[in-house]
């Protein structure tokens, strides 16, 4: 893995902020399952007629989720959340079925499943009744009526319950071993984030003036959950000299803003919790200038 040159570094500080709004949309589809990796495994075992027509309209309803979870549109995240839930039950009618349809019947089609003796057991059970957490959140909780205002927790459900029905179908239908499905179901809940740039497994902070404090935030605010190694990060943090960030590190330490463990480092719940709150902010804020 190849460290990031200063010069691209120094143009990619100099970016607009139109052009970090632009990233902001891109991060969300290039680290969510919409990625040629997650499609390549559903497509293993399901048919190519599916994968074109189904799974692509899954994964941008999960990628739109996610992005408006980022900028605290908790309305739209409900909204967005309800058509992955159609979604899901459309792949499972389709199983069920051999039919592909514009809609589906909630109730009728969770019925049916529940007899389905030809699919997975999980497909009869556990990924309806979750499909149907999503879709009355939509309906009952704001999402699609105005009687109910959506807010922050009903959010956090909704997108934690759509990243589980994601991994369960590529657990079921990507033909992934046991650890690859554990890879993949850690992508699905990293962060997101317009002020960090994925190119080939390489991170590089867009936020200009940032501190080394402030990179590292950035940089392991994206990998959570996965650890990262110190010579990792000084590798990514070219613009930063490896005292500074050595230094910031040790005072992350002492803060209690990062867990150690030999080498690698990976952020605490607390600290984990704040650089969502300051990414959210920073992320609304790019938006809305576009608007």
């Amino acid at each position: 893995m190849r460290p990031a040159s200063k010069n691209r570094r120094s143009v990619s500080r100099a970016m607009a902020p139109s052009r970090q709004s632009a990233q902001l949309r891109a991060s969300t589809a290039a680290s969510s399952p919409s990625s040629p990796d997650a499609k390549s495994l559903l497509s293993g075992q399901l048919p190519h007629q599916l994968v074109d027509q189904l799974v692509d309209q899954l994964l941008d309803h999960h990628s739109a989720m996610r992005t408006a979870f980022l900028t605290l549109d908790w309305e739209k995240c409900l909204l967005k959340g309800g058509k992955l839930a159609e979604g899901v039950l459309k792949i499972a009618h389709f199983l069920r079925t051999g039919n592909i349809v514009k809609s589906v019947h909630v109730d009728d089609e969770l019925t049916k499943l529940a007899t389905a003796a030809s699919l997975p057991p999980e497909m009869r059970s556990l990924i309806p009744r979750h499909a149907r957490i999503l879709y009355d959140h939509r309906s009952k909780r704001g999402g699609a009526h105005s009687s109910f205002d959506p807010n922050e927790m009903d959010s956090h459900l909704v997108v934690a319950v759509a990243d589980w029905l994601l991994a369960e179908l590529l657990r079921l239908f990507g033909g992934a071993s046991p650890a690859a499905a554990a890879a993949l179901v850690r992508r699905l809940i990293r962060r997101q984030t317009p002020l960090v740039e994925e190119i080939e497994g390489e991170l590089l902070s867009l936020k200009r003036g940032a501190s080394a404090r402030e990179d590292l935030e950035l940089l392991l605010h994206k990998r959570y959950p996965e650890w990262t190694e110190r010579a990792q990060l000084e590798a990514w943090l070219v613009g930063h000299s490896k005292d500074a960030i050595r230094m910031a590190l040790a005072r992350m330490t002492k803060d209690k803003d990062i867990h150690v463990r030999h080498s690698a480092v990976l952020l605490t719940s607390p600290a984990l919790a704040a650089v969502d709150a300051k990414v959210a902010r920073q992320a609304a804020e790019l938006l809305s200038r576009q608007k």
